[in-house]
């Protein structure tokens, strides 16, 4: 259901941008944010539900939401966990068919790291960063994943 949604707001957006670029405006950045749970030498990745592979805990803000909060609330509706501490790892822009999106990726501490929660979007489970850069379901992700464990 989630990428049924994804493509269709993915189409909404390119119609708007379309538009707006007929009367000479951009229509602003999606802002994503994302996290890099570490347990040992593993990191945290849903498996996801909706698609095959692996994604980094994270998704879209809500509007006027803070980059913190956003991250915050999407780890504890994705794993049920309750974030201790954080701080900035990494951020990009992306751009596909004159959309951009810009990610922000935090590194992040969990009160708890046991008891670990499946949610719609998939099911908790600890990777090493080699794998799973290669099973993961979005290039952004394993380009985060990449530059942050230095894999070639």
């Amino acid at each position: 259901m989630k990428d049924l949604k994804s493509k269709i707001l993915v189409s909404l957006l390119k119609l708007i941008n379309h538009i707006f670029s007929k009367v000479g405006l951009d229509i602003p950045p999606v802002v994503g944010v994302c996290a890099i749970i570490k347990k040992g030498e593993k990191i945290l990745a849903i498996k996801l539900s909706y698609r095959n592979g692996l994604a980094l805990p994270g998704g879209r803000l809500n509007r006027e939401e803070s980059l913190e909060k956003g991250v915050a609330r999407e780890i504890k509706e994705e794993t049920g966990a309750t974030v201790k501490k954080l701080s900035y790892n990494q951020s990009f822009a992306l751009k596909k068919d004159n959309l951009v999106g810009l990610n922000v990726c935090f590194d992040v501490e969990l009160e708890n790291y046991n008891n670990l929660n499946s949610s719609d979007e998939g099911e908790p489970v600890w990777v090493t960063p080699a794998e799973f850069v290669k099973r993961s379901a979005y290039k952004d992700n394993a380009m985060i994943v990449k530059r942050h464990f230095n894999i070639l």
